[in-house]
């Protein structure tokens, strides 16, 4: 392949050369038009063995002189065509030459890419071209590997922030909670205290009126002994000044007195033993009836407690539990989300690496298949050069041959005048 386009380059200058020269020997050949001369003897010219000038010579007399404003003017006629005639073959020879030497060029132009295509396409350029792309990919790749782990640290950096976050969210709920039971503890310790304070002030005060009630029924029978007594004393007293001793009954009258005042008091004694007994027996149920009481109430207000405490216990741990599996969905959540993020980077990555190892794939095989390609627009470039010179030579006659056709016209107006004259 190397061969046949140093063969085609040398060709090339070759022909380049070759139509140079032959330009040239156009331009040579054209230009060198030789003008018809007129030998035919006219008005005026006696010929080359007559003396004179012929028409013209004021000095000169000659035969059908009167016809030398026609000769003249035929004359000019003939220079002017000859003129014409001239000037056109310049141009044309010019046009030819201008092609040669643009043809010339283009020759050139084509070996010098020729031979700059052989430089850059030769196999110590190809191993070069092999290298680079090895040595792109290379960078590439450490490009990748520093991408994948700066996103990877970000990530990690990320997690990191994301625990915390969560952690902190923890103990932010766990310190909400705790003011909440603390105070209700508080609350019912405060509760229970005045409770407790509440049934032992109904327990004092109920004992208090008790003695108080007792002392006074004991001071009313103090009082009511004292004034049976003193009844006891009256009767003795009334006894004594209706029985004399000297009367003959008297002992025994006075034993059955004393006897009869002796049975009453001892009855009457009995009597408030009975109701001091009865109102102690009235105090202790009353004082019974309000322990059991406030034992119910003490029961029924520590099972309150403890209902609200567990109650509480219970909304804290399930609003626990609701936090705990917001944190933990939110964790996955999370994690999945860091997880394909990652997959998407990687993918991404993969394709950009698919996409260079491609691209370098068709870059070699361009630069392979560079040598036909290279070829093909040459050949292309070489036909369009022959047909824009075509092209132009085609023009460039047609404005000649219109140009020639426009002088014959007038040529005819000015032979016409000439015969006029």
């Amino acid at each position: 392949m190397d061969l046949k386009r140093i063969i085609r380059i040398a060709l090339l200058l070759l022909v380049g050369a070759g139509v140079a020269l032959a330009g040239i020997a156009v331009a040579a050949q054209t230009t060198s038009i030789t003008i018809p001369q007129f030998s035919a003897l006219g008005p005026g010219n006696s010929g080359p063995t007559k003396p004179g000038k012929g028409c013209g010579d004021r000095n000169h007399y000659h035969e059908r002189s009167s016809e030398c404003k026609k000769q003249d003017c035929t004359t000019q006629i003939k220079q002017d065509d000859d003129a014409f005639d001239a000037q056109q073959a310049d141009e044309l020879a010019a046009f030819e030459a201008q092609q040669a030497s643009e043809r010339q060029a283009f020759f050139l132009q084509q070996a010098q890419d020729n031979a700059a295509f052989l430089a850059a396409h030769d196999p110590a350029h190809r191993k070069t071209f092999v290298a680079q792309q090895a040595a792109a990919l290379q960078v590439f790749d450490a490009g990748q590997a520093q991408e994948l782990q700066t996103f990877q640290n970000q990530q990690t950096a990320d997690r990191r922030a994301f625990r915390n976050g969560q952690e902190t969210s923890a103990a932010a709920f766990a310190n909400a909670q705790a003011p909440a039971l603390s105070q209700l503890l508080a609350g019912q310790s405060f509760d229970r205290s005045a409770f407790l304070a509440q049934q032992a002030a109904a327990a004092t005060g109920l004992a208090t009126n008790q003695q108080l009630a007792r002392n006074q029924f004991l001071a009313r029978q103090a009082s009511d002994l004292q004034a049976f007594k003193a009844k006891q004393a009256k009767e003795l007293a009334d006894f004594d000044k209706s029985h004399k001793p000297t009367n003959k009954n008297y002992a025994k009258d006075k034993q059955k007195f004393d006897s009869g005042q002796a049975s009453d008091l001892a009855g009457f004694t009995q009597a408030q033993a009975s109701d001091l007994l009865a109102i102690d027996a009235k105090q202790a149920a009353d004082a019974l009836t309000l322990t059991r009481s406030q034992t119910d109430a003490r029961k029924t207000f520590d099972v309150k407690q403890a209902s609200d405490l567990a109650k509480l216990k219970d909304q804290q741990a399930n609003d626990k539990k609701a936090f705990d599996d917001r944190q933990s969905t939110s964790a996955k959540s999370f994690t999945a989300g860091q997880a394909q993020a990652l997959s998407d980077f990687q993918d991404q990555q993969s394709s950009a690496r698919t996409a260079i190892l491609s691209g370098q794939a068709a870059d070699l095989q361009s630069f392979d298949d560079g040598g036909k390609t290279f070829e093909a627009q040459q050949l292309d470039q070489l036909h369009t050069f022959d047909a824009n010179q075509e092209s132009a030579f085609s023009g460039f006659q047609q404005a000649q041959g219109k140009a020639k056709s426009a002088h014959q016209d007038d040529d005819e107006k000015k032979a016409k005048h000439c015969e006029s004259l």
